[in-house]
């Protein structure tokens, strides 16, 4: 069971027909499709990122340009080696208790701290979401969370982990128990020149795996 426990108050169904024409925000009106999230819902592990890209906005899925494609890379790649101990109800590694396990690895799901994409005035240009967006889709947001109910949220980038610390107003709930960490988002590994890109992947990968691992 996810940390929270708690189930949602809306389906995925009700959810997906809420927002399937976006928040009611003002960018929402430009967008050419509304990005809500793929993978299982609920799930045991959350990625957020900040906003689809064009891609994303051609088909209506979040993360499916190449930073996606890179993400699931190191999703995989973290997340590959990890199993669920029926003796103890945790994802694992290596167990010490050498208990049986499920061949059933930990489930996740995606999402982006606004649904729509962020267009420069004249709309050709992608921009970082602003306070305001963020804000207006702070609702839809938090619906999501509360009906994936994972244990280990991971914030891709700072305007994802800026949406869930409380000293902001309008951020974002996590459920009870749930463990929140911050990685880089696959677009900023991406833009990062050969030397350094090996690292920041590696590194993205060690503390996302490390972190599952303690669920």
């Amino acid at each position: 069971m996810p940390a929270g426990g708690k189930k949602s108050l809306v389906t995925w169904a009700e959810h997906r027909e809420r927002y399937r024409k976006g928040c009611g925000s003002d960018h929402c009106k430009t967008a050419r499709n509304v990005c809500l999230a793929r993978g299982s819902v609920p799930c045991d592990v959350l990625f957020v990122g900040e906003a689809p890209g064009f891609r994303e906005n051609d088909l209506g899925v979040p993360f499916v340009g190449p930073a996606g494609q890179l993400l699931d890379e190191m999703v995989a790649e973290a997340l590959g080696e990890i199993l669920l101990c029926t003796g103890t109800g945790r994802y694992v590694e290596h167990c010490p208790m050498n208990c049986p396990h499920e061949d059933r690895r930990p489930r996740v799901a995606f999402t982006n701290v606004v649904g729509c994409i962020p267009l420069q005035d004249g709309g050709d240009k992608f921009k970082e979401p602003d306070y305001g967006q963020v804000l207006d889709c702070s609702g839809r947001l938090a619906e999501f969370v509360a009906l994936a109910n994972p244990r280990l949220l991971v914030a891709c980038g700072k305007v994802a982990y800026d949406a869930f610390d409380p000293k902001y107003k309008g951020s974002v709930p996590f459920p009870n128990g749930c463990k929140l960490i911050s990685v880089h988002h696959p677009a900023y590994i991406l833009r990062a020149n050969a030397a350094q890109q090996g690292l920041l992947r590696r590194k993205w990968v060690v503390t996302v795996s490390n972190a599952a691992g303690e669920l």
